[in-house]
């Protein structure tokens, strides 16, 4: 069953009349069918209060299988789309399992192109993004591929370091916010069935 309607990280981060930054970091394991993932998000602020947003329908506990702090709360809010989850401090933890759809992932004989096409209810926020009024003071995106996938081509439309150690590509960039991403791999030829 679809977790989530769209492939991205959104959430909000509040705090007091200071505009803090904080990072994020983003780690998705891409499992063997090249469509289903676990993904890793940590978000480091030093703001007093943190919020996620879950897919209407789900619970936490549906949803994730880890989340750091345990200790949140959980509002129905009157948006069609989203409930919230609170954190009473600005770093949290999430741990995901979900597939990727076509929304966001075009399959073509052994190749995959993902693209984050998440565009918000609000219009202002699309992509991999911070719902809040600044930007990402730090954001690191991060794909573990298996080994039997080779990556062709990553870009993003904002500027960046894009990194490619063996089966890992990262993308680190700082005060970005609204990232599309566009990542090609495929099946290697030895591999394909």
């Amino acid at each position: 069953m679809r977790l989530w309607a769209f492939f991205f990280l959104c959430y909000a981060v509040t705090c007091s009349s200071q505009s803090l930054g904080y990072k994020t970091d983003f780690i998705r394991y891409l499992d063997n069918d090249g469509i289903s993932y676990k993904d890793y998000t940590k978000v480091i602020s030093n703001r007093n209060r943190s919020w996620h947003y879950v897919h209407k329908g789900k619970s936490p506990e549906e949803v994730y299988s880890f989340t750091s702090p345990r200790d949140y709360k959980f509002q129905a809010l009157l948006d069609e789309r989203y409930n919230q989850m609170w954190f009473d401090e600005g770093s949290f933890s999430l741990i995901r399992e979900d597939k990727m759809y076509s929304t966001d992932l075009i399959i073509k004989n052994d190749r995959f192109i993902f693209q984050n096409n998440y565009k918000s209810s609000k219009e202002r926020y699309y992509g991999f993004c911070a719902a809040v009024p600044k930007e990402f003071s730090e954001v690191n995106y991060v794909w573990v591929f298996l080994d039997r996938f080779d990556e062709i081509s990553y870009e993003a439309n904002v500027e960046g370091a894009w990194t490619l150690i063996d089966n890992t590509l990262s993308f680190t960039a700082e005060g970005v916010n609204n990232i599309l991403f566009k990542i090609e791999y495929k099946i290697r030829e030895e591999q394909a069935l």
